[in-house]
């Protein structure tokens, strides 16, 4: 058992994507022994609020406390500003501080919290990327070589990604190395913090999240195989087992803390069906025949003529960056930018509309103030007038204005984000009052997606009573954590700082 006199330890363990709903029940029937113990020790909550309603800057705001609208990160994709151009982004810029930045006098482990980057100045291990859910970074670590010895360790199951329409042998091979992954890096984190004894620990198992992907479908299945059923279960039991061992090494009375992101939902990709009411209702303008460039080029004429199935197994031999170059021309050159009012930035599930802003973007054409409010106007109620041409149900559960209180549009972020409830099947043909949609299948097809709820646990001689009949706000969770770091009262949302 390690010992460190001159401070309490903390443990902050988190599970990426961990669903509250499977979490609490395996809790209350005795799948997750040790996450159960923790709530008898202490307390747990739902977590909620805006900052959850999107999977990409969760961590970021659960672990800083600054809200999305000043860091601004929403998307792996996002519009450069001041531009129409797409580029890949993997956290803020200027970068935002995590709550163990003001922990000077401390000694931390801080493994795989994703989207935050090692904080420079202190004492202790950091390692960021090692083996994350969808990894987008090469990885890093402070000191430089712990990165390169945990891989030693973690070995060919570091990248693990999803697989879709996967058949069960595909999906049995992914289990046994996501279990694989559990294990390998536990062993690893717990090497860290015995060579390190450290004050504060910050832990992030990603397996969570990709298991809830990649096994939801079976999950929800009476005749699915009974492994590849209760996969998840599966793999939360394996993560709840390196909690436990993780806590087997810190004194009696210990601090901790275990926190999830999002939960997780049935829905289809639905994100393409802003961009295509827009363009039916003529607020995104395509160019004008006179202005085309000719006979289309053969990755055009490919996308037109061949089947999903045989574009998605094309898609295979580009690049993420090759594939996401072709996305930006198209996006870039297949509009009309000087008669578009608003544009659709491309996405999976859900909408992001941005407004075509003078002053904003390079050929706005919408003026702030007054016709910007009403163009907003017009977009949400047009945006709530599509239905399922099937069922008739409306379709944007969520239409959410990103302009702040004072009436100022924002910077980095889409002026409106939709929610789509796509539920447990693709649509593909919507109702508009002045138009019919239709949709294709995306080659991004995936069956589930994120909650904007994720799950907070909290025991040992600091911590706080959490009430469970109500959702503690996402903003707060690193102030709570904070506290029980160093003692100290107070917010705890960092301003962003340039590197």
């Amino acid at each position: 058992m390690l010992t460190n006199a001159a401070h309490t330890p903390l443990l902050v363990f988190g599970i990426d994507a961990g669903d509250p709903a499977l979490l609490e029940s395996w809790i209350a029937d005795g799948s997750l022994p040790h996450l159960a113990a923790l709530v008898r020790e202490g307390s747990c909550a739902r977590t909620g609020g805006e900052e959850l309603s999107m999977e990409h800057g969760a961590w970021i705001t659960l672990m800083s406390g600054v809200s999305r609208a000043q860091h601004g990160y929403h998307y792996y994709r996002q519009l450069v500003p001041g531009s129409y151009r797409l580029a890949l982004t993997t956290g803020p810029d200027p970068v935002v501080l995590p709550f163990w930045s003001v922990c000077t006098d401390r000694r931390l482990v801080v493994v795989d919290v994703p989207d935050v980057d090692p904080v420079d100045g202190l004492d202790g291990v950091q390692v960021a990327d090692l083996a994350v859910h969808n990894r987008e970074r090469v990885g890093v670590s402070l000191p430089a070589h712990v990165l390169p010895d945990a891989l030693r360790t973690i070995g060919d199951v570091r990248d693990i990604p999803e697989a879709f329409r996967s058949t069960d042998g595909v999906d049995q091979r992914i289990l046994s190395r996501l279990l694989a992954r559990v294990e390998r890096k536990g062993h690893v984190v717990r090497r860290l913090v015995s060579d390190t004894v450290p004050d504060v620990s910050v832990i992030v198992f990603g397996e969570g999240h990709t298991a809830g992907h990649q096994f939801w479908r079976h999950h929800h299945r009476a005749d699915a195989d009974p492994a590849l059923r209760n996969g998840i279960r599966a793999v939360y039991q394996a993560i709840d087992a390196e909690l436990g061992a993780l806590r087997a090494l810190l004194p009696a009375s210990h601090n901790v803390a275990v926190v999830s992101s999002v939960g997780l939902r049935s829905l289809y990709p639905g994100g393409g069906l802003g961009e295509a009411m827009l363009r039916a209702l003529g607020y995104q303008q395509a160019p004008r025949p006179a202005a085309a460039t000719g006979i289309p080029g053969p990755l055009t004429v490919a996308r037109r003529l061949l089947p999903m199935a045989v574009r998605e197994w094309l898609s295979r031999f580009l690049s993420r960056e090759t594939r996401e170059r072709l996305l930006a021309d198209g996006f870039v050159n297949g509009t009309d930018w000087s008669r578009t009012r608003a544009f659709a930035i491309p996405s999976a599930f859900q909408s992001f509309v941005r407004v075509n802003l003078r002053g904003r973007e390079p050929q706005g054409v919408v003026a702030p103030g007054v016709d910007y409010v009403a163009l907003l106007d017009e977009l949400e109620v047009d945006l709530r007038a599509l239905r399922d041409a099937e069922t008739g149900r409306p379709l944007a559960t969520h239409v959410t204005r990103m302009m702040s209180a004072d009436g100022v549009a924002p910077h980095v972020l889409p002026d409106i984000i939709v929610d789509w409830d796509f539920s447990d099947r693709f649509i593909t043909t919507i109702d508009h009052p002045r138009a019919r949609i239709t949709l294709s299948e995306p080659e991004f097809f995936r069956d589930s997606e994120h909650t904007a709820e994720g799950f907070l646990a909290v025991a040992g001689p600091d911590a706080p009573l959490l009430s469970a009949a109500a959702s503690f706000e996402a903003r707060a969770v690193a102030s709570l954590l904070r506290c029980m770091a160093t003692g100290a009262a107070g917010d705890t949302a960092h301003e962003p700082r340039r590197e």
